[in-house]
Parts: structure tokens; sequence; C-alpha cells
């Protein structure tokens, strides 16, 4: 094992059994056991004041008057941890800090560039066009250069104003692409456990005692085995690219995809915008097909999109604190969430009518979708094989849901209920 993993290791998880730090083609570094072990066994623990959290970035803040002098306690309690966690790998980076601080052989192993697509190249992000992730790609760079600029003009006079774009993006895609889930408010970083690479057939997990965060096997492993965690067995290709700079690999033949679209703003629809208030984010439409193949969707906001004022037992406009118009609703007599919604619309008498509506306009927002793809997909510019990839995934799982959903609505057209509704229209007209 190289020197400087070597140190990292007895600084962060003294202790540890016996592993080694491996350089694996195209994935970086991985961390590999030197003897078999069996489920169970605790890989290696880091103790809480050597995991980078708030409690130990505050400590830091507290050693280090420099650090501590762009921002009050106030002030720096009111920032979230993903931006207290970026400003103290930029101090460390700027090297203003000796080089005899604890965090230095932490700072040694971390790469010097992620694959994420906020740090591609402007021309090279274009080749995301017709992907679920193209347009929060956009965003997220504008974000991350508003931020960058916010603190080069408010620290113009102290050490942030010497941090460089390149190096902020990079913080964040570090922060993102390395944190792990706690227990606590926020996620972790943590040294060592970090160089665990993505299998969805991993053999590791890990949890917290009292003391110390543990890297603990749920599998058998034999000697010279790779040690993997799963980052997540809920995401898809997209948001693995988005966040980790990589496409997961296939299972065999099966992979779980899952894209997720913002729902436009219906300009047929004079109480579309006052709906979208009701919502606390952004309202979307997520499309899966899961690693055994299973299918679904979920898009709750689209319930409430399809109700006129007439469904409603009660529809009002109403003003809010900030005096922007929203609605006061009850749907059959009852008061609920949006996000609840789909579960009253399942009860109502007039479910397959409310249902065919949903399950129409789901189809508009996937076919509408596909079409953006494929004309992406055969755009002679040229693409990075990631873009590539993920045009395919994602066009192969909207054509999947579209057949799925022009069979139930077929069957919708069918129910009693639906057609007796359209039999009245007829009758009216």
């Amino acid at each position: 094992m190289d020197i400087k993993y070597n140190e990292l290791v007895n600084q962060f998880a003294p202790g540890a059994k016996q592993i080694t730090i491996k350089k694996i083609r195209k994935k970086g570094n991985g961390i590999f056991s030197l003897n078999r072990y069996t489920s169970g066994t605790v890989l290696l623990e880091v103790p809480l004041e050597n995991i980078i959290c708030r409690k130990t970035v505050e400590q830091f803040r507290n050693s280090c008057d420099k650090f501590a002098s762009i921002a009050t306690l106030e002030e720096w309690n009111d920032m979230s941890f993903r931006t207290q966690a970026m400003l103290f790998l930029c101090y460390l980076w700027l090297g203003i800090q000796p080089r005899t601080n604890k965090w230095d052989k932490f700072l040694t192993v971390l790469p010097l560039s992620i694959n994420t697509p906020a740090q591609w190249p402007e021309k090279e992000v274009y080749s995301l066009q017709g992907t679920s992730i193209f347009n929060p790609v956009c965003v997220k760079r504008k974000i991350l250069q508003q931020e960058w600029l916010s603190l080069n003009q408010r620290y113009s006079d102290s050490w942030p104003s010497k941090i460089t774009l390149p190096k902020w993006v990079h913080a964040d895609a570090l922060f993102h692409s390395r944190c792990l889930e706690s227990p606590f408010k926020d996620p972790v970083l943590a040294p060592v456990i970090d160089l665990c690479n993505h299998s969805s057939k991993s053999n590791a997990k890990w949890s917290f005692s009292e003391d110390a965060m543990q890297l603990y096997l749920d599998k058998d492993i034999d000697e010279n085995e790779e040690v993997t965690i799963n980052y997540g067995s809920e995401k898809g290709s997209a948001e693995f690219l988005f966040s980790y700079g990589f496409l997961p690999e296939p299972e065999g033949d099966r992979i779980t995809n899952v894209m997720k679209l913002l729902i436009p703003e219906d300009s047929n629809d004079s109480l579309d915008l006052a709906k979208r208030r009701s919502c606390k984010t952004p309202p979307m439409i997520e499309f899966v097909s899961d690693s055994s193949g299973e299918l679904w969707w979920h898009a709750p906001f689209l319930f409430f999109s399809v109700l006129n004022v007439e469904d409603f037992t009660n529809f009002k406009m109403v003003c809010d604190e900030s005096k922007a118009q929203t609605v006061d609703w009850e749907f059959e007599g009852q008061k609920c969430s949006v996000e609840d919604l789909p579960k009253l619309v399942q009860l109502s008498p007039k479910r397959d009518l409310y249902i065919l509506r949903v399950f129409c306009l789901a189809e508009q927002l996937a076919d509408a979708a596909l079409n953006t793809n494929i004309e992406n997909m055969y755009n002679p510019t040229e693409r990075r094989s990631e873009s590539v990839e993920l045009l395919k995934r994602e066009s192969f799982l909207l054509k999947k849901v579209l057949l799925y959903l022009r069979d139930v609505i077929s069957k919708l057209l069918k129910s009693k209920v639906v057609v007796e509704f359209i039999h009245s229209q007829t009758i009216e007209s």
C-alpha cells in the first residue's frame, strides 16, 4: 500500500483489520481485504472526532482565528453544513494553515478531479441535451458561479477571495460525491470509508456507534476482494452521473432506471400557479424501473393538477403570508396535502375518471420527453460516451413507461364511470 494511504489509515482508522488501498482502472482507488473475513466483521472504525461533520468543523473554527474571521458565530450557524464543509476544504487547499494540521493526510488523498457534469467543459455539458439532467446541470453550474461571486464580493479583503471558481466547483463535487448519511442532522465526510467504491452487490455497510463510524461486512469476503458499499439502490443512472460522475454497471441485463422530470406550467389552467404554491417543492414526475424490472411512477401533483374547480368540495383563492395567491381546498369533504391526495382519489366514486386524466397527462409528459430524447440521440453533435449511454438508458425507460401508460389508459376508457361521463358530455354538447 502506498505510504500516504498507510498513514491515512493509521491516523484516521487506527486498529483497522488487514486491508490495503489499490488503484482500480477507471475507478480511482478502492479498499481491498488482505484476509478472508466473515459477515458481521467490523473492518475499521473512524472515531467521531476524525470525521468531518458540523462538530469537527466547529472545533477547527474555534482553534483557527483566521478561518473563523469571515463570520460571526450566528452567521456561521445559519450556514448549511455543505457551505461550512466547502469553506473548510477550500481553506485547507489554500495552504494558509500549517501543513502539520491533522487534516493534511486526508487532503493529500482527495482526487484532483471528479467526472461530475458540473465540472465538464461547457461544450461537453451540452452533450447532455435530451437527458433528464441537462437543465439541472446548467442550473447547478449557474448557482455555483453565483455562490463563488458572492464569496469574492463579500470577502474581498479576506481569505475566501483567493478561492478560484474551479476550486469551489470541485469542493462541491467532493462534498456530494463523498458524503455519507448519518444519524445526525447532516451527512458526514469519513476519511478511509469514503474510499469504498459503489456496487449494487455490495458486501459492506457503514453504521455509527457511540463514539465511532464503523465499516462492517454484511457478506463473507475472500482475500484480495474489494470492499464495496451501495451508494443508493433507489438512485438511477442520471443521479449517479450528476452526483458521482459515473454510470452504474448493469446487474446482468437489469439496471435500476430512474427519470425525474419537472412538470411544466400549464398555460391552459388559470389555477395552475396557485396550485403550485400549495407544493413545498417544484412539482416533479418520477418514472422508475427497478433492478427486478418492476415499473412504477410517482407524481402527486398530477392528481391535483387534473382536478377542476367543480371536482372539489371547497376551493377558494387565498393569500399567503407573502401576499401571493394560493388555494384553500377540500376534496370530497376532506382536507389533505397534495402528497396525500392520490390516496383520497383512489377512494372516490369517480376514481376511474380522475385516474384516466392523470394517466393521460403522464403519457403526454413521457411522450414529450421521449421525442426530445430521440431528437438529441440522432443529433450529429459530438457527445461524451456518458451522455450517449444516459440517452439510451432513458429512452429505453420512456418507451417501457409509455407502453404501460397506454395499456392502462385503454382499459380505463372501458370503465363504466368513464363511459357514462363521456356519454353525458356528448349529450350536453
